[in-house]
């Protein structure tokens, strides 16, 4: 499995300051309960008409009265109607093949929330790994894609996007729940590929410290992962949000790109401090790492290492209105200015009430488009001959050993070092071997464990 810590990513290079900063994978989470809960061996079909829901509430409740453990959903698509209450010590678990090919265990979510509903909620020492989630209701069945000869639009010319207002409404995009909500300390979602969701990841409703959220890629239309409501000491490593996710699977001949141009953010930090992010990505969203003012906190002490970032006609990659001590390693920002029509788009932008410390180390601007610099923000480039480096002295603990359940799950403090075997209702579960993901532009190393059988995918 992982060992903790690594792999170890020094940056050395030709920027100044940027070798004092180091990043690394946070350790593996994973249920100390070996026990495994099939969600077949509770009724479900998997076949994408039958209503699984009671399968799955049923088999979370027995892993709640059982002190905890997994939550198996084999591979099917699994419609599901009503929220979903992981608790403690719990582990919603499918399985895994890759970013781009997704997990064949598919949930297939009918429940109708609103915007800031949440469709799982993970309580605290719980996670999710493993799934594909898929919206049935939130796919357009009649719309017509403007015409425009630009990539991503179909040939023609009726259809300019530097200049004209696409027709978002055509789309009927409507808000749609959380997928996962953060609900306590030391939660995780792992290996998770939204297909065509509206908002991601909430960390921010309730306070979530020590969370990991790895392995995510993506389509959400609205927000994709939002930290704050005074989180602590959170990992985020190989995310990556973008319309493409959605528009190759499902919805090719509509021209989804214009709507998250104009709507969709990556990934936003409110208040929140000691959080560190490897390989934070985006890729057609209208702001992509974005840093603001929560109620009365910040975020602080937040460093972001490797992040590829393309926002187009007008818009910002990297967004700071608010925050102390922020700092950047290795940005690549990519835009599509059109200076004539005056929609320039911002590699940097800091926001005029910004009175904190930010510090950038190594920036690539590709095609074109500006900083926007203010207060004491500073981007470091080759040229340099010295950096003023931000000291963050993380301390992300150990899940394992320090984490302690509460009373309520019957669960034990967790001890236990690695899960050889999972076994229980329906089934067996194997460890598995490792899945090499490169993500972007970091490379991590995975450890899934897969149904009966161990297995290798390099990419």
């Amino acid at each position: 499995g992982y060992v903790a810590g690594w792999p170890h990513i020094t940056v050395l290079d030709e920027i100044k300051g940027a070798s004092a900063y180091e990043f690394y994978e946070p350790s593996e989470r994973y249920s100390t309960k070996s026990d495994l809960f099939n969600v077949r061996a509770y009724g479900a079909k998997g076949n994408g008409s039958a209503d699984d829901t009671e399968a799955f509430l049923k088999a979370l409740e027995a892993a709640r009265k059982n002190g905890g453990g997994i939550v198996f959903v084999p591979s099917g698509k699994y419609s599901v109607s009503s929220r979903l209450e992981v608790p403690q010590n719990t582990e919603i678990l499918g399985e895994w093949y890759g970013y781009r090919t997704g997990s064949p265990s598919q949930i297939n979510v009918r429940y109708q929330g609103g915007g800031n509903d949440y469709f799982i909620g993970l309580s605290a020492g719980s996670g999710v790994q493993g799934i594909t989630f898929y919206l049935p209701d939130n796919k357009p069945e009649s719309y017509a894609a403007p015409t425009g000869d630009s990539y991503g639009y179909a040939n023609g010319s009726a259809y300019d996007p530097t200049t004209d207002v696409f027709p978002t409404e055509a789309l009927g995009i409507a808000p749609r729940p959380y997928l996962i909500r953060g609900r306590g300390d030391s939660v995780w979602a792992e290996n998770i590929c939204i297909t065509n969701g509206y908002n991601g990841i909430d960390l921010k409703s309730e306070r979530c410290d020590n969370f990991v959220v790895r392995g995510v890629w993506g389509t959400c239309m609205n927000s994709g992962i939002e930290v704050g409501g005074g989180s602590e000491n959170g990992q985020i490593s190989c995310v990556f949000f973008t319309f493409g996710t959605w528009w190759e699977s499902i919805a090719r001949r509509i021209d989804l790109s214009c709507y998250t141009y104009e709507n969709a953010k990556g990934f936003t930090f409110g208040n929140c401090r000691n959080i560190m992010a490897l390989s934070a990505s985006t890729f057609g969203l209208c702001e992509c790492l974005r840093f603001v003012k929560e109620g009365d906190g910040e975020p602080e002490n937040i460093s972001v290492a490797r992040a590829l970032m393309d926002t187009p006609y007008g818009h910002v990659c990297l967004k700071i209105d608010a925050g102390d001590d922020l700092s950047f390693v290795g940005v690549s920002s990519g835009t599509h200015p059109t200076e004539a029509n005056g929609r320039i788009s911002s590699a940097v932008t800091v926001g005029e009430n910004f009175a904190g410390k930010a510090r950038i180390y190594g920036q690539n601007i590709w095609a074109g488009c500006e900083n926007v610099l203010r207060g004491d923000a500073v981007v470091y480039t080759g040229g340099e001959t010295s950096a003023e480096t931000i000291s963050h002295n993380f301390s992300f603990g150990n899940y394992l050993t320090e984490f302690t359940f509460g009373e309520d799950s019957g669960a034990d403090v967790a001890k236990t070092s690695s899960p050889a075997e999972k076994t229980g209702c329906g089934g067996t579960l194997d460890s598995a071997a490792f899945i090499w993901v490169a993500t972007v532009l970091s490379v991590c190393v995975i450890k899934k464990q897969k149904k009966e059988k161990q297995y290798e995918e390099k990419y």
